[in-house]
């Protein structure tokens, strides 16, 4: 009974999204204070499609609200507090809009690998994987292989092509979460998918690896 528009050359943080399905009547602003997306009855989408299309004055009834004012300023997906944007796309903005989405998809406690050795190759393959439409799951899938290949080479005693493996699975497993969040692709059934595997490999990364080490001492 009621219909979410959103402008199609601004690029929105998640939270926005599900906050603006939860609130009636609403008119989200970007940062320049210009309309960007509405939620309104039904009834009255195509007038109002038409009214944000031709530069037309919205039904004065509509809440006006920042992103702050529609969301808040903390992600609970993320755990950190944050400011929610709204950025008008362009070719010449496009890089600058990439960098602050990709900004926007790490938590707020993270290690030292993840926030200072992988974000320059997880962004550049990020962009890839979202220029060639890959969806987060495949990605997912493609680093549960590289982990059952770092189990069979730390086995069979390849302990350096193991650990390059390792390291590339690591990477795609922060790929596909921000591949997820940055194209607004995120699913219940790739959040288990992806989390399962976090939780399983271990033990077998442990024993494989103390396997192959095994031949290098005496007994």
């Amino acid at each position: 009974d009621s219909v979410a528009i959103f402008r199609a050359d601004r690029v929105f943080e998640e939270p926005l999204v599900g906050a603006l399905l939860e609130a009636r009547e609403v008119a989200l602003l970007d940062d320049g204070g210009q309309v960007a997306a509405v939620h309104v009855p039904a009834a009255e989408a195509e007038a109002v499609i038409a009214a944000l299309e031709s530069g037309g004055e919205l039904p004065a009834r509509l809440s006006r609200k920042t992103p702050k004012e529609l969301a808040g300023t903390y992600n609970k997906q993320l755990r950190k507090r944050a400011e929610f944007y709204v950025l008008a796309v362009s070719e010449e903005a496009r890089y600058r809009c990439e960098k602050r989405v990709f900004a926007g998809t790490y938590k707020g406690v993270t290690d030292v690998v993840s926030k200072y050795v992988f974000p320059f190759p997880v962004f550049h393959l990020t962009r890839l994987a979202a220029a060639l439409r890959m969806h987060p799951n495949t990605v997912t899938t493609i680093s549960l292989l590289f982990t059952l290949a770092t189990i069979f080479l730390w086995l069979e005693g390849h302990l350096w092509a193991g650990l390059a493996t390792a390291w590339t699975m690591l990477i795609l497993d922060t790929v596909d979460g921000k591949l997820a969040r940055t194209t607004l692709t995120s699913s219940k059934f790739g959040d288990i998918f992806d989390h399962g595997i976090d939780l399983i490999h271990p033990p077998f990364w442990y024993w494989a690896w103390i396997e192959g080490l095994m031949p290098n001492f005496p007994y």
